[in-house]
């Protein structure tokens, strides 16, 4: 009897979720959640929830380059999220798996020599682990048992240099698998350090690199299996 109603209850959660939860609910909350972590203007081009499966789909989401830059930072043309939606009852936000596709990404270097993902908001008052006497800004948690990734090609353009120049790349990274991925930050941390590392860009990005490793290594991703094997590693 108690199966039973437990699973009354459940069925109850998911048509009320149904109801006020669709499509375009779903692409405006996506939207502020990266316009407010990123500190830049983002557009979703569309999304579509499955019920049955339980799991949303986003299609074409381009993020522009932080103020003072034209173009658009990345153009990710999926990203799928596979919800616990029993979770939602225990107050929590997880999900079995979350793949992001990044089509391509376009970092340059500006004259003052930073790069264009390090003025990200997400990057700024020392990264999401330390605020360093600050407040501590507020960030979306969630828990993610898979993060499976897929870089395509990136460019690089460097406008620091006596000679401003261009540079393609082929990233070759295909459905990279980190496991128990704990906030957003993670998520952006390890995309911008899996790019700068496939394009070669460790010593340009200096610091910035730096202050990525020591993010993961003290937020609670990185202290779970398998996480600071494969980015370290």
């Amino acid at each position: 009897m108690k199966a039973i109603f437990k699973l009354i209850k459940t069925t109850l959660l998911i048509l009320v979720l149904a109801v006020i939860f669709h499509d375009f609910t779903a692409k405006w909350l996506l939207t502020g959640v990266l316009r407010w972590t990123l500190g830049v203007p983002v557009a979703i081009e569309s999304a579509h929830l499955d019920w049955m499966q339980l799991n949303i789909l986003f299609k074409d989401i381009y993020i522009k380059n932080p103020e003072g830059q034209e173009g658009y930072l990345a153009w990710i043309p999926k990203l799928f999220v596979d919800l616990d939606i029993l979770a939602l009852r225990e107050k929590r936000v997880h999900f079995e798996s979350i793949e992001v596709v990044v089509e391509e990404l376009r970092v340059s270097r500006l004259s003052d020599g930073r790069l264009n993902l390090s003025a990200l908001k997400s990057f700024q008052n020392g990264g999401g682990s330390s605020s360093g006497g600050q407040s501590p800004k507020w960030e979306p948690h969630f828990e993610v048992d898979s993060l499976i990734l897929t870089l395509g090609r990136a460019t690089y353009k460097d406008s620091a240099g006596p000679v401003p120049f261009e540079k393609s790349f082929d990233l070759k990274l295909h459905r990279m698998v980190y496991q128990n991925v704990k906030t957003i930050q993670d998520v952006f941390e390890i995309i911008s350090w899996e790019a700068l590392k496939q394009m070669g860009l460790g010593n340009l990005a200096g610091g910035f690199l730096d202050r990525i490793r020591e993010d993961l290594e003290t937020s609670g991703a990185s202290k779970q299996t398998g996480l600071l094997g494969q980015l370290f590693g």
